[in-house]
């Protein structure tokens, strides 16, 4: 342990689940895309996922320089967020089950 006392060992849970809803990543290749469009795309979205039950849009993270977008969903399957996708009309290269986790507030050690 490093020395560390096992006090001292943040234990940093993986997210798998959101309150017991799997969690999905959306990767979306988008050129060009303004805040305008994206802001667009999220209307879009909020109104296909009322269509799709179980499903939830938690929101997105972009990457501007590699004209990424990661779209963040709770809940449902990847064929149901692709429906999202698909109803919403948002291109979108693939969705994968994805696994998030809390790090440890800054200055607090680590186990590592």
């Amino acid at each position: 342990m490093n020395g560390q006392s096992p006090e001292a060992v943040v234990v940093i849970p993986l997210l798998t689940e959101i309150l017991g809803h799997p969690l999905f990543l959306a990767e979306c290749y988008w050129p060009d895309i303004t805040p305008a469009g994206l802001a667009a795309a999220d209307v879009r979205t909020r109104r296909a996922v009322s269509r799709v039950p179980g499903v939830q849009y938690v929101g997105c993270v972009v990457v501007p320089a590699d004209e990424l977008v990661f779209r963040i969903f709770v809940g449902g399957t990847v064929d149901a967020v692709e429906a999202v996708h698909r109803l919403a009309e948002v291109p979108f290269e693939r969705v994968v089950a994805a696994v998030s986790y809390d790090a440890p507030p800054s200055g607090v050690p680590s186990n590592g």
